[in-house]
């Protein structure tokens, strides 16, 4: 009898499927006892041994395909050559093994079985979960137990041995907590099964949740020892994850919750704009699929790729590849071949409703060095809306008197997704987090609630639309053109101002957003934008990091001359941290400006008297390591020497 063993593994790579098929002697136990053994007609009960083995997290593992003595005819050519070295060759034994994989199919049964044991069943813990719990090289090693006969025209295979190997992300012990931990937050999010809410409002529950509670780990991205980063065990237990753990995490949820859904594969472009291994999902809301990427919605305070169709602007810095198929080979399926998906996105021609009439509630409202942040839920006709999903919030001007750790902010709520129009000017009380230690001290002692509700009505229309004169005599005012505008929105530890305009921005036109102007000075990608000025004299004045226009990124990088010359008004200013030049005399005559906030470290030019004849005492803010620099600059256009700076 000869026994001959051969190897079959794949082996992934940052994402990267790479195929290795090496073929080697070695010696290996058969029909040892502690093994199950199965025939072709019993697939489907090695499939569910596969597949527990896997679930349970086993590293290795093995199991025997009877033949029942199959025999294979060798041609004449091959006898020849097997003749012609003869069995006491060193080479025989490999030439026969050699050849019956040729002729047998059944040395490819591991592949089946791992295939059909990973399959898409709707169960959350297997399918694409399980798939995407692998790390790094597996496969499997068989063995052929087999006989020829004196004259080499026929070879009997009794059996053959499949030994799997796997390497995974998380331990079983780490899965049992996970599993605990994801029912009881599909619990309260309600969306476990059963649920009232519509396969919409789970989708929205689930999506909210991760996208407001995981990180991207960007300390661990790099490190690839650190496998577990890839896990949903690592998004929803650690909190930080990298994308495949997002992927994973959705998917989890989402068929536990009683929704279709699968993990795609494919690349999108990072900041530099180079193609990185990327992982999202596909999830069905009534009969349709649609594509969600919670990894890069992580943090926004209006979602850009949730429940996007197949042709969707907003996806056109994603590559598909398609679904993992389990297989010897770097194979994908294309799901837009199997699934449907809508062109446009789920809200294409929906009917919205009016946002109006809410009972708005808003808690831990801050501010901190130009960065408003609060807590807010709004709820209309008894239900409670999803922030991110059905709105957005946008902070429009924080106010607070000299020495005071408290003030007044002006918020808008405005409908996204299935709601339209805006709730807005609601005020509510928001502590100042950038005050001295010792305001904050005396605070605690006379400490007020800062919880705002309020009900309030759709404002009008105009409020949120907003158009310039072409003939101005102002030059900045030339090319604009009449736009319609979002508000501006300072979020986290972003200030990001997004908006949304009818047709295309063009390099010399003046936008107006919000209280705000500003000149395009080079369109398109990694377009920039120069801060014109303000169509009202306000306290609080932020110039943003950057201009989210239409999905499309314009950094603040110029505030002009006499921008706010003259705003007698003003008593905060808030630089972004992509400016690099500020014109003359853009603070001119600010008699109150007090406070200045440089949050840019790239501030390279300042024109004359730009911070001529505002407050002597102004308190100054920083970057760390420009204290030195800055001081000198401002000092030479405006600033006086009584002014304090200091760093953040």
């Amino acid at each position: 009898m000869l026994m001959e063993s051969n190897r079959s593994i794949k082996k992934l790579g940052h994402g990267l499927l790479i195929i290795i098929l090496l073929v080697f002697a070695i010696t290996l136990p058969v029909h040892a006892e502690s093994i199950p053994t199965y025939t072709e007609e019993q697939k489907s009960d090695a499939t569910n041994y596969v597949k527990k083995q896997l679930i349970d997290r086993n590293t290795s593992f093995s199991l025997i395909l009877d033949l029942g003595d199959k025999e294979i005819n060798l041609s004449d050519n091959e006898v020849t050559q097997l003749k012609s070295v003869g069995t006491d060759d060193n080479r025989f034994n490999s030439m026969v093994s050699r050849m019956v994989d040729s002729h047998l199919d059944e040395v490819n049964f591991g592949w089946t079985l791992l295939s059909a044991a990973t399959e898409h069943t709707g169960i959350c813990r297997e399918g694409d979960y399980l798939k995407n719990s692998i790390n790094g090289e597996y496969g499997y090693t068989y063995s052929k137990s087999m006989t020829i006969t004196s004259d080499c025209k026929k070879i009997t295979v009794d059996s053959v041995v499949f030994n799997f190997y796997f390497d995974y992300y998380t331990t079983s012990a780490e899965e049992k907590i996970f599993e605990t931990r994801a029912a009881e937050v599909n619990s309260n999010l309600g969306v476990s099964k059963p649920s009232n809410l519509s396969d919409y409002e789970k989708v929205c529950n689930i999506y909210n949740y991760i996208t407001k509670n995981v990180a991207y780990d960007t300390a661990n991205v790099n490190n690839d020892s650190y496998k577990i980063k890839q896990s949903a065990y690592a998004a929803l237990v650690n909190k930080t994850a990298v994308c495949q753990g997002y992927a994973s995490l959705f998917y989890y949820m989402a068929l536990d919750a009683g929704l279709d859904c699968r993990i795609v594969k494919g690349f999108s472009k990072n900041s530099k704009g180079i193609n990185e291994f990327h992982a999202w999902n596909l999830v069905k809301i009534e009969n349709n699929y649609y594509y969600v990427d919670a990894t890069w919605d992580s943090g926004r305070e209006e979602y850009k790729y949730f429940l996007e169709g197949k042709k969707s602007n907003n996806y056109s810095d994603h590559i598909l590849s398609g679904l993992d198929v389990m297989s010897e080979g770097n194979d994908y399926e294309n799901p837009e071949n199997i699934y449907t998906i809508p062109d446009d996105s789920y809200y294409s021609g929906k009917t919205k409703t009016e946002l109006k009439n809410a009972t708005v509630t808003i808690n831990n409202a801050t501010y901190d060095n130009g960065i408003c942040n609060a807590d807010v839920t709004v709820v209309m006709n008894g239900k409670t809306l999803v922030r991110g999903i059905d709105y957005r919030v946008d902070f429009i001007e924080y106010t607070h008197e000299a020495g005071k750790t408290e003030g007044i902010c002006k918020v808008n709520i405005t409908g996204i997704g299935m709601y339209q129009s805006t709730m807005g000017n609601i005020e509510c009380k928001m502590v100042d987090k950038s005050a001295s230690a010792s305001q904050t001290g005396k605070n605690d002692e006379n400490k007020t609630d800062t919880t705002t509700k309020t009900t309030t009505k759709t404002i009008d229309e105009s409020t949120t639309k907003s158009s310039t004169d072409t003939a101005s005599k102002n030059e900045e005012n030339k090319a604009s053109q009449n736009e319609t505008t979002k508000t501006v929105a300072k979020v986290n530890d972003s200030n990001i101002v997004y908006a949304t305009f009818d047709q295309e921005i063009k390099k010399g036109y003046t936008l107006s957003i919000g209280q705000y102007k500003y000149k395009v000075t080079k369109a398109g990608k990694k377009g920039t934008l120069r801060f014109v000025g303000s169509k009202t004299k306000s306290k609080m004045v932020t110039v943003p990091d950057a201009v989210n226009i239409d999905g499309v990124e314009y950094k603040v990088t110029e505030i002009y001359s006499k921008a706010f010359k003259g705003n007698t008004k003003m008593t905060t200013l808030v630089v972004g941290k992509n400016v690099k030049k500020i014109g003359s005399k853009a603070f001119y005559g600010c008699k109150k400006l007090s406070k200045i906030t440089i949050r840019s470290k790239s501030l390279k030019s300042v024109g004359s008297k730009a911070f001529k004849n505002i407050k002597n005492k102004a308190k100054i803010i920083v970057p760390k390591g420009k204290l030195t620099k800055y001081k000198k600059l401002l000092r030479k256009k405006g600033v006086s020497n009584k002014a304090k700076f200091t760093t953040n």
